[in-house]
């Protein structure tokens, strides 16, 4: 199996799972049509459509699961907005007049045809979506706040925006470190006239004022998304037919990261032309299927760096998952650290009382525990189970490369890191 098919292969092995952070975590198996943000500010709305309060998030509880296109997840400049939520410039209709921009008139007109389209652009993905067969009550509810208020206006009447002595955005106010202009808003919306045997039977988050934990809403965008018109053709991954995936997604390796895995944009240059007239006919990956494996490698990323199973330094990423996600000691552990974690119990120094003229240490009981250790995870192992290492690093901001790629048997992973 190929890098991209085992990635693939795991999402759907843990799709139940999809849009649920873990416990003690902030790592979650993204859905489709989903990615991730840090918010600097909280609006939460009654079901009327009117704010509530605002608040600043604070740091810790910055991240925030946000809907978008294809091309908003994978945006780095021009208006691509996300649904829901976005930053202050999106989703404030008096964003433009508030904001200052630059003296010099060409960059004046340019930032300000940017200003409006951003907001313009917003209301319109948000619109069409709520005209569609899979809106959902709760983003009506947004799209009718921020069509209808002046969010700007109203975040400075509860001091959350502080504006400068002319009434604009100060641009040198920032909420966590970040500029007040490029702040990000996610909504609450108050839950009414809702039991509480309904709020603690809720797995599905239905009940929970922050939207971004709601399932049915995120199962709501993903089947609007995934009903956008396209070119189909044949997908290399999954050997389906299906929209074509027409660009790919970001922050593999961390929220900060704008590398891409795929990515074959290069017409002018050389990257598919001499061998192929269409990128297509060189690689072709389903929309659906993209999002899934990008997902699934985000995901085991973030989890095995919680976990302290996986390895990134100087923008080189290393991790191993098994097929059937069975837990296996990362390949890099020593000796000592592996033996201890299957008895969670020090291992004796039989050193403690001899003399240190005494024979060599042979190390007899660390090496029993070891050797316990990994048949006790052999034990755990199906027949069919596989076990991949994956290396990433980048070269340039923009591509990730996958410099190493093993495919082993779950047996002859532990018999390598045995022997």
């Amino acid at each position: 199996m190929n890098a991209f098919s085992a990635l693939y292969d795991l999402y759907e092995k843990n799709a139940a799972y999809a849009g649920e952070y873990e416990a003690d975590s902030k790592n979650v198996l993204l859905p489709v049509g989903c990615t991730t943000a840090n918010a600097q500010i909280e609006i939460t709305l009654d079901t009327s459509s009117n704010m509530v309060k605002a608040e600043k998030v604070e740091k810790a509880d910055a991240t925030t699961i946000i809907f978008g296109s294809e091309d908003a997840l994978g945006r780095t400049s021009g208006p691509q907005p996300f649904a829901i939520h976005d930053k202050l410039v999106y989703i404030a209709r008096d964003y433009r007049d508030r904001f200052i921009y630059p003296d010099a008139e060409n960059k004046k007109i340019k930032k300000t045809k940017a200003v409006i389209e951003s907001n313009n652009f917003y209301l319109s993905g948000l619109e069409k979506w709520c005209g569609s067969p899979y809106c959902h009550k709760k983003a009506q509810i947004v799209y009718n706040y921020v069509k209808n208020h002046d969010i700007v206006d109203e975040l400075i009447q509860v001091g959350i925006i502080i504006p400068d002595i002319d009434g604009m955005i100060d641009p040198k106010v920032k909420i966590n470190g970040i500029k007040q202009t490029d702040a990000f808003v996610r909504f609450k919306i108050l839950c009414e006239n809702v039991n509480p045997e309904e709020i603690i039977n809720d797995p599905d988050h239905i009940y929970d004022e922050r939207i971004w934990l709601d399932k049915t809403l995120m199962r709501s965008y993903a089947d609007y998304y995934l009903s956008f018109g396209g070119s189909e053709d044949l997908c290399y991954i999954s050997g389906r037919r299906e929209r074509t995936a027409a660009s790919a997604a970001r922050k593999i390796r961390n929220e900060g990261d704008g590398t891409k895995l795929i990515c074959v944009n290069g017409s002018c240059y050389y990257t598919y032309r001499g061998r192929f007239k269409e990128s297509s006919q060189a690689y072709c990956v389903g929309c659906d299927t993209s999002q899934k494996l990008h997902n699934a490698l985000k995901w085991i990323i973030r989890r095995q760096a919680a976990n302290k199973h996986g390895i990134s330094r100087d923008g080189v990423c290393l991790v191993t998952w098994e097929n059937n996600n069975c837990d296996l000691p990362a390949y890099y552990e020593d000796t000592v650290n592996l033996a201890v974690s299957d008895d969670d119990d020090e291992i004796p120094d039989v050193n403690a009382h001899a003399n240190l003229s005494d024979a060599v240490d042979t190390a007899y009981i660390t090496s029993q525990q070891f050797n316990r250790a990994v048949e006790g995870y052999k034990e755990k192992l199906d027949i069919g189970s596989r076990v991949y290492i994956m290396s990433l690093d980048s070269a340039t901001p923009g591509r990730l490369a996958m410099t190493y790629f093993k495919e082993l048997s779950g047996s002859r992973y532990l018999e390598n890191i045995k022997n």
